[in-house]
């Protein structure tokens, strides 16, 4: 549990950070739909491959 203080403010850099992760999340979710799964790849596989990618 988060308890803000008296002067707890929003870090501008975090949000942006925030918000462009969720960005990347939606753009991955939309492509991968869009696109599909390769069928000599799995689930696993999959993951395994695009979650360092994007960390870049």
């Amino acid at each position: 549990m988060v308890v803000p203080t008296a002067g707890a403010a929003f870090d501008p850099v975090g949000v942006a950070a925030g918000l462009a992760s969720a960005a990347s999340m939606s753009a991955g979710t939309v492509l991968t739909q869009r696109w599909g799964r390769p069928e000599d790849v799995g689930p696993p596989a999959l993951t395994a491959g695009s979650s360092p990618r994007a960390g870049c």
